[in-house]
């Protein structure tokens, strides 16, 4: 079994590595843009083909075909993942219970200290309405 400093090591070398991928992709991020771009909007070339009326045209044939999920990714990060409805059902007569971190229980006010490991409940002013 580790040692709490082995721990400590082990931990400084995933920050160590941590900051060397995050020099990395800051220093080719325009390439990695590139990248996700040309597979969101796939890869082709021009070829010469003929219309139905047999008029010339230039005719995409793809080397990469689009990939929605990367396509979907990119939209998402710039404009934001779209909200998601949840559908709960249960006893209507019974509350619907939800945990939440306690960090971010202390970030809305809900509790007042995020190392507290007890159930604490949110001010009686919720139910007062």
């Amino acid at each position: 079994m580790a040692t709490k400093t082995e721990l400590n090591n082990l931990k400084s070398v995933a920050d160590l590595l941590k900051e060397d991928l995050s020099k990395r992709i800051n220093e080719e991020k325009a390439e990695i843009l590139e990248g996700l771009m040309d597979l969101a909007k796939g890869i082709y070339v021009l070829e010469d083909a003929l219309d139905e009326k047999l008029k010339p045209i230039k005719k995409r044939k793809y080397v990469r075909y689009p990939d929605k999920d990367v396509a979907q990714y990119l939209l998402n990060q710039f404009i934001g993942k779209p909200k998601q409805n949840v559908e709960v059902s249960g006893d209507p007569e019974r509350p619907l219970v939800v945990q939440v971190a306690p960090e971010i229980a202390a970030k809305y006010g809900l509790i007042n200290n995020p190392d507290t490991t007890s159930d604490e409940s949110p001010s009686s002013t919720e139910n007062d309405s």
